[in-house]
């Protein structure tokens, strides 16, 4: 402890003074206690030793690079300005000086040495002696050295301080634009900037607006989920925004001292209207200019303090978090966002130097559009195709009955009267029995009425006679028709009995549809899109799905004019012929006809159908 003392410069006699502020440096927090202390030790050590003090300070650099007094010495009144020089030079050259003179007819020395931490210079300590030699002087310039250590020590501690704060402020911005970072949309990533900047500034509410039109509108409080945005309130916290965005800067209610004067009426009436300790403001940072505005807003018991380290910490978020908010800005709108940036860095880069590969890209590809749009080509309508017979025949059930047998099926190819099914005949042939019954016995009636030349009985007779040989005839005609034949020689396209045998059908029933294998007919299903350009006449081809490697011409014959859904298209029903058949064809077969209806230009083929759908979809909505 006493060479540490010695270090300083003081003498071996100490009094109670010396104690004390012994005390007051070995405790002392703030800089200026400390620099004082330092300074009264100095200047009562040069003086144990004989070297008279006239006057002595400690300059030390402020926030705004100037220096200030930290310490005067004997008393904070002394006039130390003419020691002002010597320090101001001490401080240039970054070493200790002494400026040596005379006054009343002896030495007078003032001595400087600077205080440096990391090439920079913190502050200097300046001297007025009144040495009685230049050993003296010496000496006083060695204890000067010496015991600057302790205010360097002082420095290096006080930069420690700095850069933990600043690491510490770092880390909560770097957080901060993690949590912001992680939302996909603008709202919860502004929802989650003010929450976490309450939490982290110990404010009572954090608000955030977004610039719109050169105005801020309200965009998110901390910890509310919805606000109405007609209350007074929220005009009122818009205009706070709005007095920050106008001065482009951070502004704070009250001022600090070291802040350069700002208007800050808004500010400071709504801290009074709301009772709270502090408003503090900062803008947002964009590419091309501010995208919000941040506001904290903490209450009235609030550590000054903690609302000066706060209001740093929320112009560093600002600066780190004002690009990402402007990206979710941008993504959140499209038409005056995005798409207009996009286009506006496309056309810089066409338009400023270099960018060759782009230059040559989009040359080739207007192009490519132009000879696109000179060029012509083949149209052709494109429909679903489905090959059906020309003539196409129905085998339906002659009566109510019950399916006996069913030798043939769909798919299988017939001759003109063979069997296709059989039905049921027990039923018929009961009631055959039963009509040649009733027959006989009208006819042995009939016989007997006239033996005994009953007339009326006769007469009745016969007539029951002759219905019951109509009914008979109407058995014998279903029997006849109880077996199913082919009207015509073909392929059966519909129709499978042979799981339904001893199940019923009804009169006029469709058991089988057979088509002939020797003329064909195309039905394509186009569009309504196109029906208007199709004409009878008009030539195509059809490919198969079976068959893609040959297809097959075809003419337009028919085009009807009624439309019909399928699949919830509005499509027409055009017919058309196989102007070259093959062997292989059978009825039901699908795939894709095209017909030519006339040139074009490519890209009109290749972009009318987006253009008709523009075109309605603009009648539709445009008054």
């Amino acid at each position: 402890m006493y060479a540490d003392r010695a270090a300083i410069g003081s003498g071996p006699q100490e009094d109670d003074a010396d104690v004390a502020t012994w005390s007051q440096f070995a405790t002392a927090g703030e800089l200026n206690a400390f620099c004082a202390a330092w300074l009264a030790l100095q200047c009562r050590g040069m003086e144990s030793r004989g070297i008279p003090v006239r006057g002595a300070a400690v300059l030390w650099r402020q926030p705004d690079t100037s220096f200030a007094p930290a310490a005067v010495w004997p008393s904070a009144r002394h006039d130390v300005s003419h020691l002002a020089g010597v320090a101001r030079q001490s401080l240039a050259e970054g070493r200790g000086l002494c400026e040596r003179g005379s006054a009343d007819g002896g030495l007078q020395a003032c001595i400087a040495y600077p205080v440096v931490q990391s090439g920079t210079a913190c502050g200097v300590a300046v001297l007025d002696l009144r040495p009685s030699s230049e050993s003296q002087l010496q000496q006083a310039m060695r204890l000067l050295h010496w015991g600057a250590g302790w205010l360097e020590n002082k420095a290096r501690q006080q930069g420690a301080q700095v850069a933990e704060a600043r690491l510490h402020q770092a880390l909560q911005v770097i957080d901060l634009l993690g949590a912001v970072g992680e939302q996909d949309a603008l709202q919860p990533a502004t929802m989650a900037l003010v929450n976490e900047l309450a939490s982290r500034l110990g404010a009572s509410r954090v608000l955030a607006g977004v610039v719109r039109h050169q105005r801020i509108r309200l965009a998110a409080v901390s910890h509310v989920s919805w606000f109405d945005r007609r209350t007074a309130e929220v005009d009122a916290s818009e205009n706070v925004m709005e007095e920050a965005l106008d001065q482009g800067g951070l502004l704070r209610a009250p001022a600090a001292a070291d802040q350069p004067f700002r208007i800050t009426v808004a500010h400071e009436e709504r801290r009074k209207s709301a009772t709270l300790g502090a408003v503090c403001s900062v803008v947002l940072p964009g590419r091309d200019g501010p995208v919000g505005v941040l506001t904290a807003e903490w209450p009235a018991d609030a550590d000054p303090t903690a609302i000066a380290t706060g209001a740093e910490l929320l112009e560093a978020a600002a600066l780190l978090c004002g690009p990402v908010f402007e990206d979710k800005l941008d993504r959140a709108r499209w038409l005056t966002g995005r798409a207009p940036n996009a286009v506006s860095s496309f056309v810089q880069r066409l338009t400023q130097r270099g960018h060759a590969t782009l230059k040559i890209g989009m040359a080739a590809a207007v192009a490519a559009v132009a000879v696109l749009a000179v060029a012509e080509q083949d149209y052709r309508v494109t429909a679903k195709a489905v090959i059906e017979g020309e003539v196409q025949r129905a085998a339906v059930a002659p009566f109510r009955g019950y399916v006996a047998s069913a030798p043939i099926r769909a798919g299988a190819q017939v001759a003109k009267g063979q069997v296709l099914a059989v039905l049921d005949e027990r039923d018929l042939r009961l009631e055959q029995v039963r009509w040649t019954s009733e027959r006989e016995q009208a006819a042995q009636k009939y016989h007997d009425a006239l033996a005994k030349r009953d007339r009326a009985t006769a007469v009745l007779q016969a007539a029951q006679q002759r219905q019951a040989q109509a009914q008979l005839d109407l058995v014998d005609e279903k029997l006849a028709r109880a077996t199913i034949r082919a009207p015509i020689a073909g392929l059966v396209v519909s129709g499978d009995l042979s799981q339904l045998l001893d199940s019923p059908v009804d009169v006029g029933q469709t058991l089988f549809e057979i088509a002939p294998l020797d003329a064909y007919r195309v039905a394509l299903l186009v569009d309504d899109r196109d029906i208007a350009q199709l004409q009878v006449g008009q030539t195509g081809q059809l490919v198969l799905t079976g068959l893609t490697k040959e297809p097959l011409p075809l003419r337009v014959t028919t085009v009807t004019a009624m439309a019909e859904q399928r699949e919830g298209v509005n499509v027409f029903r055009v017919e058309a012929e196989l102007t070259r058949s093959v062997p292989y064809l059978r009825p039901g077969m699908e795939g894709v006809g095209k017909v030519t209806v006339g040139e074009r230009s490519v890209l009109w083929v290749w972009t009318h159908s987006f253009t008709d759908w523009l075109r309605l979809a603009l009648w539709r909505w445009l008054p």
